[in-house]
């Protein structure tokens, strides 16, 4: 994780304030004007979290281009991505000139049943038998949409609202500690979730973004002015960005996607990029395209969108010459069908728009973060990919001497803001552990003060990444805890250990109502 390592060593004994202050001084200049995102986030938002709220998004935006990029997209219960999110959302907190809004541009393209879980809900046990426990998950969505991409699935209805209450019932009368979370839980359901204005949207992406901004609101005591969440769909915003951007032969996309030099070479260099393609990976799939079914899946990644199937499944997409000519898209979906699109501007919005093809991490990226220099603050993985990624964009610009400019200008793009790993807020589990702790939990114990708050601004950078490291280390360390027995309740009174003190810690899930600090 060099990312983390890097930070660490260079900021682990900043404050998180004056790192989140550091972060936020990180820009440049851009190729293109970022005036355009925040249009784009204002068509986005308006219709789901009203015009006010949009519209502010907007005035931030045009102010300081800087969103969070390092969430999954669904309604958001895990602590690590939570935290993140209220970390950004305190941005400038400390000195009285925070944004009003908080734009997160989550990813659209994991399945419902990822780390994150936003097929339901993850409780956090607490109380004298937590230590050992991890997370109880919740689900929504049944066990058939498991593996759907969340920026695919149709929105939850009145049956799947009914089924998870009645799930929380029969875990109301088997577990005792986690009473009061679940009857947290179960008044979300009723009152958020089962809101007309949220069950009746067709798309779950939709429903995510009205929900996580009502819980956001739940986090704070009512003496604490927090900012409005836009917790959006990161696949949206890039497609409605890179609409506009097809249509302009002087953009960075249009050269990237349709002069056929810079193309190939970018075919090439980013080979095997993390957040790109895997050349050999996506030819071997189509190559064998007739036995698809017994093949297992190759992580091959997608060249510059993955096509969507009818079911809404994600195919791999990698170019070949088309059957009328030119470039084309090719790829085979799951069940062996198919599915070829045309590398042409006027196909290539058509696809966008019946949503046929969603933008991969690099094009997205390519047309935030390269085109209009968008400070993007991402996971333990970005800081490493986007600089790659941006090396190889410079370097295909180089076969078209008329790009040079657009190639100085891509070299400036920020590409090592990271905000991710770190937590702030933690849970009591018997009388020697600390383990994370979600909104749900947050919300129990009585919401986040203003003196709350400033605790976590005093709370180092290399601490937060101690507290976070029972949801960092199934992520990126799985092999080594599988022979570790109960590594839960280790790292718990650990954490105890090292953190009594400087965290914060919510313990008033007995139904107290209150929190109090080690």
């Amino acid at each position: 994780m060099p990312v983390v390592k890097n930070t660490i060593e260079r900021y682990g004994n900043y404050r998180l304030e004056e790192y989140l202050q550091l972060l936020a001084a990180s820009s440049s200049a851009s190729y293109q004007p970022s005036d355009d995102l925040g249009e784009a986030v204002y068509q986005y938002a308006a219709p789901l979290l009203g015009e006010s709220v949009a519209q502010q998004a907007r005035s931030d935006l045009k102010q300081s281009p800087f969103v969070l990029t390092a969430n999954h997209h669904g309604v958001d219960y895990f602590a690590q991505s939570v935290q993140s999110t209220l970390l950004f959302g305190l941005r400038g907190k400390f000195d009285g000139v925070a944004p009003q809004t908080v734009p997160v541009l989550a990813c659209g393209n994991v399945p419902l049943d990822n780390l994150t879980y936003p097929r339901g809900a993850l409780l956090y046990h607490n109380g004298d038998e937590a230590v050992g426990l991890p997370p109880m998950k919740l689900p929504l969505f049944p066990d058939r949409l498991k593996r759907k991409m969340v920026s695919q699935v149709s929105g939850f209805d009145l049956e799947m609202l009914n089924r998870i209450k009645k799930t929380i019932r029969q875990a109301e009368q088997k577990t005792q500690g986690i009473t009061h979370q679940l009857k947290v839980l179960s008044d979300l359901i009723e009152s958020d979730y089962g809101a007309g204005d949220v069950v009746n949207l067709e798309r779950y992406s939709d429903q995510a973004v009205i929900i996580n901004q009502k819980i956001w609101k739940q986090l704070f005591l009512p003496d604490f002015k927090a900012a409005d969440l836009l917790y959006l769909e990161l696949e949206r915003v890039a497609a409605m960005l890179l609409e506009a951007d097809i249509e302009d032969r002087n953009s960075l996309a249009y050269s990237c996607l349709f002069n056929s030099e810079v193309r190939n070479a970018l075919l090439k260099g980013l080979d095997q990029v993390s957040g790109c393609w895997n050349y050999v990976g996506l030819n071997k799939r189509w190559t064998f395209r007739h036995q698809i079914r017994n093949l297992s899946q190759p992580q091959c990644g997608t060249f510059l969108f993955w096509g969507i199937d009818q079911n809404g499944g994600k195919i791999p997409l990698l170019p070949v010459a088309g059957k009328t000519g030119g470039v084309a898209l090719r790829g085979v979906c799951d069940r062996g069908e198919e599915w070829e699109v045309n590398l042409e501007p006027i196909e290539i919005q058509e696809g966008i728009r019946d949503g046929r093809l969603l933008p991969s991490v690099f094009t997205c990226m390519l047309v935030l973060v390269f085109a209009r220099g968008v400070n993007c603050a991402g996971g333990y993985y970005q800081g490493d990919y986007l600089l790659l990624i941006q090396r190889g964009i410079a370097s295909a610009l180089q076969h078209d001497r008329g790009l040079e400019g657009m190639k100085s200008m891509v070299e400036l793009a920020p590409t090592s803001s990271y905000l991710s790993g770190m937590q702030a807020v933690m849970g009591t589990a018997a009388k020697d552990g600390l383990v994370p702790i979600g909104p749900v939990e947050i919300m129990t114990s009585g919401g986040l003060s203003n003196d709350d708050v400033q605790q976590i601004g005093n709370l180092s950078v290399l601490d937060a990444h101690v507290a976070s490291l029972h949801e960092t280390l199934p992520d990126v360390a799985a092999d080594f805890l599988s022979d570790r027995g109960d590594w839960w309740r280790e790292l718990a009174v650990e954490c105890n250990k090292l953190l009594r003190g400087k965290v914060v810690v919510k313990d008033g899930f007995q139904g107290a109502n209150e929190f109090r600090k080690i």
